[in-house]
């Protein structure tokens, strides 16, 4: 559809949002390369919403063993599978 062709993208650069032009090759591929992305970047763009809960020492205990318990669940699970 696109092949050979330039097309306008938007991409985060530094926390804004830049026009740009692409170049599709004969093949219709890309060619970028993917950066790392900021914890913030990633909330302002919806795709995790990342919250803090503190806790005092003894009642970060049993909310640990709790949050733990589905992990090791998990991988009880997966090591089952292998015996």
């Amino acid at each position: 559809m696109n092949k050979n062709k330039t097309v306008d993208a938007v991409v985060l650069r530094d926390e804004k949002e830049v026009s740009v032009k692409i170049n599709i090759n004969k093949e219709g591929k890309l060619g970028i390369i993917l950066a790392s992305v900021s914890i913030k970047s990633l909330e302002k763009l919806g795709y995790y919403k990342f919250s803090t809960q503190e806790y005092s020492f003894f009642e970060a205990f049993p909310v640990g063993i709790e949050k733990g318990k589905k992990p090791i669940s998990r991988l009880r699970k997966a090591t089952e599978s292998h015996f």
